[in-house]
């Protein structure tokens, strides 16, 4: 949902009778722009988290309860603030996002040049995003999802698809 621009993520009770708007706050801001992904993280299903077209990452407690929404861990995320967020995925208990930056003009619409300037995984109890390296010749990312069989993270781009065996944890 976007209301007047601001970022909300819609929550219903009763089978979509009914809606709230949840606007998406990160302290006492309201985020502009449209939700890019929502994903529940797996092993912490009370948590549900939104990329949002501005860069920021934010989490919710208690999805049910309208405007209950947090900032991601760390603020010092500042290469992922001007980027979308368009996919998450968890991979063996770590969470990760895919971002996408628009970096050229607007062309009829459609942007001209988009890059993607990295992987951000967050391990769980961590304070902060932490940066990956994309893959090489990665550009713009559009989703990404987990091959949990073979322990990868599969990332759709403007240029293909990329397998990305993310490094080990140290």
């Amino acid at each position: 949902m976007n209301t007047f621009g601001y970022a909300i993520v819609g929550v219903t009770h009763d089978s979509g009778n009914t809606w709230l708007g949840s606007h998406l706050l990160c302290g006492t801001a309201h985020l502009q722009g449209g939700v890019m992904d929502l994903s529940i993280q797996e092993t912490q299903p009370q948590r549900l988290w939104a990329g949002v077209n501005v860069g920021a990452i934010l989490a919710v407690n208690g999805a049910e309860t309208e405007g209950r929404w947090e900032c991601s861990p760390g603020d010092d995320y500042p290469a992922l603030r001007g980027a979308a967020v368009v996919g998450f995925a968890e991979l063996q208990g770590v969470l990760y996002a895919a971002p996408v930056k628009i970096t050229g003009p607007s062309v009829g619409g459609a942007p001209e040049t988009t890059t993607m300037p990295a992987i951000y995984r967050l391990r769980q109890g961590a304070a902060a995003w932490e940066t990956l390296p994309a893959p090489s010749g990665a550009s713009g990312a559009t989703t990404m999802t987990v091959d949990q069989a073979n322990r990868r993270l599969l990332i759709g781009t403007r240029t293909g698809l990329w397998a990305f065996i993310p490094p080990p944890l140290s």
